[in-house]
Formats: structure tokens, C-alpha cells, sequence
């Protein structure tokens, strides 16, 4: 051959590398920004055409493809980039494992004894076989569900992973592996080791560097995913105040980490957030960090170019938030309901026996779902007004003397009132003697109806966040 020709084809031989160099930044700068399908595309890209037999013996060409195999593979497992009705798990471990058996073919042409090919994946490729054996077992752990039938394999493969992230003191890393092996642990029920785990790996990203801008986003990023991890934990494990501290930390450090609140994995914290308000019956605030989640979820199905992404995750949100929105709903009703019976009360005037009560026990009764039940009447009232048995007439009588009035409004008040309502309306109204609305009657009509629909709308916007703790009030009001 001649030496043009030699030429010519090492110039396209170092035009492919510099090609697949930059797609391979150009995928980070993509991702980075959560625009996953944009950077999965420039993966398959940069590497559309599988390595020669001569290609594999060239270390350089053969290690810059097995890092781009391992990119693509974590964009199947961890972002769903995959066509729709594909299967992230399978399509992972079949990319992942083509970066394996590249290793392993490479290896094995430059190795001049077998026994040496052992040492040289572990002094060469250890960084590119443990994000292998990473990639390989979280696919399964994440997509096999209830399954525990491959628990040996993800076992297995995590160690390896930490036995040679250990070996190259690789940190991030290894808090990587920890954090799965916590998972793994998690899915098994067992919430000690799971907790030991998680909390192994959130010390060690705390140690992470932070000198540089980039160093603190790195650390940040990382740091989340443990804060996201651990309340996802203990919401499991029915903590919610320590859940929450976890979630609204790793909300913290993803904004920080990533500089934007609408980042695709923003959503991960606020849809945790969202379970969490939901358990505690805080229904506003269950529906603000659910409507955060749709509105970044939404987002990023914008550009998913036909790839799944986190379509199911979208619509698990939306059917949460529905959920939400009719508690929410049937709570407002249940409340001015209860209002409007309790300020009229059971004697049928405003304020009447059992008024305030009932408005608190259907408060209660909203905010736990169930339907309001009239108040009891004051034993020393049933006394003074049941019929005495044995006692004599006047021992009842005093009886009824010391009991204290049913809680009414003043008159005056009343009055003052109805003339406020009268003089804007133009419209006579007496209110000598509090009555219930006629069945006509509107609340233009009758100012004790207008007052009690005021009153149930303000008891009801406050119940439908029953459950919160006085740390949300401020949350609480600025939702109002």
C-alpha cells in the first residue's frame, strides 16, 4: 500500500476520534441540561458503526467506544431513552454488555499469556468494568419490581463494582454503589441496612471537593440523589418529618447542583414531596409539589423525540393529582356543609346549641374523609332539659340556672350587620330574631346565609391543608 493511501486513512482514523470526542462532550453538556433524548442521539451518533477486529486491538479507539456504550446504556436505565414500548431494562444490558465483551476481546489481543488477561482488566479497565457491572445490575434493580429472583446477580455485580471503585479510590463512585447497594436493601425490606448504606454514601459525597464551580455542581448533583434516596426511605418507612428534611435538602441541591428549578430530576424531590403531604392529609401542599412535578415532567416530554422517557411517571403524577384535587374538593364541600348547620344550629337560629362544635367536627371529619356527625348536646344542658326522674322540680331548675348559654351571636352585632348588607343592597332586612333561611332564600337575601358561606369557605380553605405542621403555615398562607 502506498503511503498516501496509509495517510489517508490514518487522517480519517483520527477524524472518526475527534468526531466521537466531541459528540461524547457535547452528550454531557446535553444531559447536564436534562435534555436526555438530544443526548443519547449524539451518542448513537458518534458511534453508529460497531468496532473492527482491528479496531479492538487499538486501546484508545476501543476505550473511547466502551465509554460511549456506557453512556448509552445509563441513558436507557436511568432516563428511559428508549422507543416507546421497548424495555429500558433489556435494552441497557444488551448495550452494557456489548461494552463488556469489547473489554474483554481487546484485552485478549494484546495480552500475551491468558493469565495475564485478569491483571490487565484490573489495572486497565477497572473504571470502565465497574460502571459495567454499576449499569448491568441497576437495570435490573430498577425495572424488575416486586421480583427478588435476580437479587443474587445485582448483589453480585454491585460488589464487584465497589471491590474495584475501592481499588482506584474512586469516591463518587464508590458512593454511587453504596447508594444501590441501600436500594437493593430498600426493595428487600430491610430498612437498617438500607439506612447504614444510604447514610455511608451521603458522608462520603459530603467529603467530595468543592473548590471549583464545577467540583460544587458535581458534589451537589450527588449529594441530592442521597437526600432523595434516604426520604424516599422514610417515607417508606412512615417517618414524614424526616422525610420531608431529606426531600426539601435534595430539592436544595438539585437547583444548586444543576442551577435551574425546573431540571427533569427537580421532579424526583417534589413528586417524594407530594406522597409525603398526601400522608399527612396536607392536601394544598400535596398539590402544589404535584403540580411542580407535572409542569417539569411535561416539560421534558416536550423533547423527547418519540423516546419514552418518564411518559409513565407523567401519568402515575396526573392520576395523583387528580387524586388530590377531588379530597381537596370534597373536604371544601363537606366544610360549608358543616358551617352553614353549625351557625344556624340545631334550634335553627344563628349560633343556635351545638353551633361551634358541629363546625369543628366536620371540620375533623373532612379533613379524615368521612362525613360530619351533629355535636352532642352539653350534659348539663340534657340535664336541665330532660325530664327529671327522682330529682325535685326545683333542684332542676337550678340546674338549668348554672348552665351556660348556648353560644349566640350579639344582637347588636347581628344587627350592624344586616345594616351594612342592607345599606349595599338596598334592601330592608330585620334581624329582631335570627332565623334559618327560607328554602328560596339566597345569601343576597339572607345575611346569616352570607355569613355562614363566608365562614364554611374559610374553614374549608383552612381544613383542605389539615395535617400540616406549624413550619408550613407560611407555605400554607402564600398558596391562599
Amino acid at each position: 500500500m502506498s503511503e498516501s493511501f496509509l495517510a489517508a486513512v490514518a487522517d480519517r482514523m483520527e477524524g472518526v476520534l475527534v468526531l466521537e470526542a466531541k459528540g461524547r462532550r457535547s452528550s454531557a453538556v446535553l444531559e447536564a441540561k436534562g435534555d436526555y433524548a438530544a443526548a443519547a442521539k449524539e451518542l448513537k451518533d458518534a458511534m453508529s458503526d460497531p468496532l473492527t477486529d482491528a479496531e479492538l486491538a487499538d486501546e484508545a479507539k476501543t476505550r473511547g467506544k466502551v465509554n460511549d456504550l456506557v453512556k448509552l446504556g445509563e441513558m436507557k436505565w436511568r432516563y428511559r431513552v428508549v422507543e416507546k414500548g421497548q424495555s429500558p431494562r433489556d435494552e441497557a444490558i444488551k448495550v452494557l454488555e456489548t461494552a463488556q465483551r469489547y473489554v474483554d476481546t481487546h484485552v485478549r489481543k494484546t495480552a500475551t499469556d491468558e493469565a495475564l488477561v485478569a491483571t490487565v482488566k484490573a489495572e486497565k479497565w477497572a473504571a470502565e468494568l465497574s460502571e459495567c457491572c454499576q449499569g448491568l445490575a441497576l437495570a435490573r434493580l430498577i425495572f424488575n419490581g416486586a421480583n427478588r429472583e435476580e437479587d443474587a446477580t445485582i448483589t453480585s455485580m454491585l460488589e464487584e463494582a465497589l471491590r474495584m471503585r475501592e481499588a482506584l479510590d474512586a469516591k463518587l463512585k464508590i458512593a454511587d454503589t453504596r447508594n444501590s447497594l441501600g436500594a437493593l436493601a430498600q426493595k428487600q425490606k430491610d430498612y437498617a441496612k438500607a439506612e447504614a448504606e444510604y447514610t455511608k454514601s451521603l458522608e462520603t459525597r459530603q467529603q467530595l471537593p468543592g473548590a471549583t464551580e464545577a467540583e460544587t455542581k458535581d458534589r451537589e448533583q450527588a449529594l441530592a440523589q442521597s437526600h432523595v434516596s434516604l426520604g424516599n426511605l422514610f417515607l417508606e418507612m412512615e417517618d414524614y418529618p424526616r422525610a420531608l428534611e431529606s426531600l426539601k435538602r435534595a430539592k436544595q441541591c438539585y437547583v444548586v447542583g444543576f442551577g435551574a428549578t425546573d431540571h427533569p430530576k427537580v421532579a424526583w424531590a417534589v413528586e417524594a414531596m407530594a406522597a409525603v403531604y398526601k400522608k399527612q392529609k396536607a392536601w394544598r401542599l400535596a398539590d402544589e409539589a404535584i403540580d411542580e412535578a407535572i409542569a417539569i415532567r411535561k416539560k421534558l416530554q416536550e423533547t423527547s423525540d418519540g423516546q419514552q422517557l418518564f411518559s409513565k411517571e407523567l401519568e402515575k403524577a396526573e392520576a395523583s393529582n387528580t387524586e388530590i384535587e377531588a379530597r381537596r374538593a370534597s373536604i371544601q364541600d363537606t366544610m360549608r356543609g358543616g358551617a352553614m348547620k353549625g351557625l344556624l344550629g340545631a334550634g335553627g337560629g344563628l349560633g343556635g346549641k351545638g353551633g361551634s362544635r358541629n363546625i369543628l367536627l366536620a371540620a375533623k371529619a373532612a379533613a379524615a374523609g368521612k362525613a360530619p356527625e351533629p355535636a352532642p348536646e352539653p350534659a348539663v344542658e340534657e340535664a336541665a332539659t330532660s325530664e327529671p326522674s327522682a330529682a325535685p322540680a326545683k333542684e332542676a331548675k337550678e340546674t338549668k340556672d348554672l348552665a351556660p348559654p348556648p353560644p349566640q351571636m350579639s344582637l347588636d352585632k347581628a344587627k350592624a350587620g344586616a345594616q351594612k348588607r342592607a345599606s349595599r343592597s338596598s334592601t330592608d332586612v330585620t334581624v329582631d330574631s335570627p332565623k334559618a333561611a327560607a328554602p328560596d332564600e339566597t345569601k343576597e337575601d339572607n345575611p346569616v346565609l352570607a355569613f355562614a358561606d363566608a365562614v364554611g369557605k374559610g374553614v374549608a380553605d383552612f381544613f383542605s391543608g389539615f395535617g400540616k405542621k406549624p413550619a408550613d403555615a407560611k407555605d400554607d398562607a402564600a398558596a391562599s
